[in-house]
């Protein structure tokens, strides 16, 4: 049962909340795809890569490094330094730090989307070296990214617990890339509206390859308190309307009663009442109140032929929560996914959206 449970829901993320009353299952991380790349092309895109990433200040040139990477994995080719402007753009330094027991955690700097930010954290003073730390499986017991003010009394927070990537400083220091998708379509806040944020870390551990902890690496609670500053310009949106998307049916209730039994699931159509794509993400609004998870790797092909593609799908739980209590009425969106793109694009030059194998002009 767990099995196939999690063959239908991976890619999916949910609250901890969540997980927990459905069949109680552990945190689902959807494993980023590896593209490898001939060895002649790799050494090209080494040069490129370090002659782009060189004209990127400080701490943020590791996020420049990281997203370079990923268009190199998905392209094979380097990135633009039209796209490396625009990441900088909404890339800001910060510096922040706490101290615990002699282990120092900084939050060196972010890269801020609608929904999406992608947090860059060293840490410092552990005794394991990082260049033997980035080869463990490496997460915090709890880990938790919060907006303030707190929206209707209670503050939501986002799991963050699994990094995207270790790696070892020049200097020492362990480099974890965190990303926070910021799912609450209720509270109507976004990483662009509310300045003021807090990282909360707790007991970073290393986990063997059967799941279970093997060592606590630093003990101890960080918190780091930041404010996020508003974007010079705000890239425009584009928004899709009644597009007709790839889905499995699910149906919860089935899960829940009958845990002995195998998921009952099937593909299908679902009619999502708008698309809206950012330079960070793209929300999906559905018009289906059953559990329907929307398939399909979604890609943005740009005007030049590159593409960006996404890391899964996440639930907006509080949104369907609240659309699921009430009466139903004609055309009325009754929940809401997040696809967050793998790095953050320029969408003047998008051109074709891609959802498994349904394509749609965006020109």
């Amino acid at each position: 049962m767990e099995k196939k449970y999690r063959e239908v829901f991976d890619g999916v993320r949910a609250s901890e909340r969540l997980r927990k009353e459905v069949l109680e299952m552990k945190y689902l991380e959807r494993k980023e795809t590896r593209y490898a790349l001939r060895p002649a092309l790799a050494a090209v895109l080494a040069v490129l890569l370090l002659a782009a990433c060189a004209a990127v200040p400080g701490a943020a040139s590791a996020l420049a490094d990281y997203f370079s990477e990923r268009w190199s994995e998905q392209n094979e080719t380097a990135l633009t330094q039209e796209q490396l402007d625009f990441i900088g753009a909404i890339t800001q330094t910060v510096g922040v730090s706490d101290t615990v027991d002699g282990v120092t955690v900084t939050l060196e700097a972010v890269t801020a989307g609608e929904s999406s930010l992608w947090m860059l954290l060293t840490m410092d003073g552990l005794d394991v070296p990082a260049e033997e730390l980035v080869e463990e499986d490496l997460r915090f017991a709890t880990a938790g990214l919060y907006l303030e003010p707190a929206y209707d009394g209670y503050n939501y927070g986002v799991a963050i617990e699994r990094p995207l990537e270790l790696r070892a400083a020049e200097d020492g220091r362990l480099m974890l890339l965190f990303r926070a998708v910021y799912d609450d379509e209720t509270s109507g806040v976004t990483f662009l509206t509310e300045p003021q944020a807090l990282i909360a870390l707790q007991d970073l551990r290393a986990y063997g390859s059967d799941g279970r902890q093997k060592s606590v690496v630093a003990k101890g609670i960080w918190r780091l308190k930041f404010e996020l500053k508003p974007l010079e310009k705000e890239a425009e949106a584009i928004v899709l309307r009644d597009v007709t998307l790839p889905a499995l049916y699910l149906n919860l209730r089935e899960v829940i009663d009958n845990i002995d039994d195998e998921v009952k699931q099937k593909p299908c159509e679902v009619l999502a009442k708008e698309l809206r794509l950012t330079s960070t993400e793209m929300h999906i609004y559905l018009m289906d109140d059953g559990f329907t998870l929307p398939t399909g790797e979604a890609r943005l092909i740009l005007d030049d032929g590159a593409e960006v593609r996404s890391s899964g799908y996440w639930w907006d739980e509080r949104f369907s929560r609240r659309t699921a209590t009430q009466d139903r009425k004609d055309d009325e969106v009754r929940s809401h996914y997040i696809a967050s793109w793998d790095l953050p694009v320029d969408l003047s030059r998008a051109a074709v959206l891609r959802v498994g194998e349904e394509t749609i002009p965006l020109k």
